[in-house]
């Protein structure tokens, strides 16, 4: 696996309410990327995400699963997060190192509860969106009421990118008003033919095209005096004003997809990585000293760690971005919070469970270590005379509250040891003891 540069990646946080399928859209976007050569499913429990037994059981994603994906000489990092709003300090840890969130809305269900919650929290995070209306193959899949809900409830402007031509459960057809092009798919693995707009759609599409242009040309003064003169935009002019709408949060793209059957994956992809912001356009990270830390990777290296889990036989794994510089295997950094140093013997890049061994990162790229000494969620690891400490997480205060003991006094150390392990995992799990009460207090 090569060695990608800045300008070569992008870092996306799938979002988006329980149902709404992003477990079944990341695992198309790494088949298209070869990183698998079958796509898993949910029901036979063996996706890159969810793949731990809890979510096996339950058939839903819990934790925030870090995968990638390979597309046209670009590396796409991807987090897959958890749906319900108890888990959402994986989507804080995730946002804090995504550039740009996939907001998927069920097209049978709309914009929900969970999407509101979720925009909010990118809004408050200052995160750029792009739309995924998912599942358009379901029975009652509807993408003008869904769009209409979008319109109605979401906090960022939505442009209409793609729409279907026959949703449902034969859905196999969008048009696209940016290529102006049909994508017709053959089979269920992403084969495609590109077509020509019917006559039919001829209207809808030209009108539509015409709103993303005037979308594009509002963000940018050259390209409004451009559209004055024109009355139309080249599509490069097209995306370049979109990737300063999107940046700005003033345009939300609206795409339509199966994740299921692979319709419209290899499009979102192109998008991206010709659109959304990357590590070098993003917003710069914040030092607590309020220094901005650019992605220089000639600068001394520096990662962040924004997720720590235990895994048995393996022990503590800790999941990064290095922020600027390259870090390499065997490199010796310092962690600054404790200011012990710590050997990157390994380092891994990462698709769910599956560990690629690599020799070197560079800044904004995304990937992990295995058996630090003292390093977890939140710490910054720098290169020896020239610290760095990137601002931590905020997680959402506890909601919940109650008291835990073990069934049988022998096993309270356990207990202990579980609970350390817990909060190693999830900081939004806290753990006390009361003395007036004599109890171990967990809030969650």
């Amino acid at each position: 696996m090569k060695n990608y540069s800045p300008k070569e990646i992008k870092n996306i946080v799938l979002v988006g309410a329980p149902g709404s399928g992003k477990t079944t859209l990341a695992e198309a976007m790494a088949y298209e990327g070869k990183v698998i050569d079958r796509r898993g499913s949910i029901e036979n429990n063996n996706t890159l995400s969810d793949n731990t037994d809890i979510e096996h059981e339950y058939k839903r994603s819990i934790y925030a699963t870090t995968l990638f994906t390979e597309f046209m000489g670009r590396k796409l990092n991807i987090i897959d997060c958890p749906g319900s709003d108890d888990f959402c300090g994986n989507l804080f840890s995730a946002f804090k190192v995504g550039d740009v969130g996939v907001m998927l809305v069920n097209a049978q269900t709309g914009w929900e509860v969970g999407n509101v919650i979720q925009g909010r929290y990118a809004r408050i995070l200052n995160k750029p969106l792009i739309a995924v209306v998912n599942q358009l193959d379901a029975e009652k899949a509807s993408f003008e009421t869904t769009l209409e809900t979008i319109k109605d409830k979401a906090s960022v402007r939505p442009v209409v990118v793609q729409y279907p031509v026959n949703q449902g459960v034969g859905f196999n057809s969008f048009i696209d008003v940016l290529m102006m092009k049909m994508y017709r798919f053959t089979d269920e693995n992403g084969t495609r033919e590109e077509l020509d707009i019917p006559e039919s759609e001829m209207e809808k599409a030209l009108a539509l095209n015409q709103e993303l242009v005037e979308t594009a040309a509002e963000h940018d003064d050259a390209l409004m005096e451009l559209y004055f003169e024109k009355g139309t935009l080249t599509q490069d002019d097209i995306r370049s004003g979109l990737k300063i709408g999107v940046a700005k949060r003033k345009a939300m793209p609206v795409f339509c997809a199966s994740g299921k059957k692979d319709v419209g994956t290899k499009r979102l992809m192109e998008f991206i990585i010709n659109v959304a912001p990357g590590p070098t356009v993003a917003p710069e990270f914040v030092a607590t000293d309020g220094s901005l830390v650019a992605a220089d990777e000639t600068a001394p290296a520096a990662l962040f760690v924004f997720k720590s889990q235990m895994e048995s036989h393996i022990g503590e794994i800790n999941y990064f971005r290095v922020i600027r510089g390259k870090v390499t295997e065997g490199m010796e950094l310092v962690n600054t919070r404790t200011g012990n140093k710590e050997k990157l013997s390994q380092i891994f890049a990462v698709a769910g469970k599956n560990r690629i061994k690599v020799t070197e990162l560079s800044a904004g790229d995304i990937g992990c270590a295995v058996k630090l000494k003292g390093t977890r969620t939140n710490d910054t690891l720098a290169a020896a005379g020239a610290h760095v400490k990137v601002e931590p997480i905020v997680f959402p205060e506890p909601r919940y509250r109650a008291a835990v003991k073990a069934k049988e006094q022998a096993n309270e150390e356990k207990l202990g040891k579980l609970l350390l392990d817990a909060r190693f995992e999830d900081p939004t799990i806290l753990v006390e003891y009361s003395k007036e009460l004599k109890q171990t207090i967990i809030q969650g």
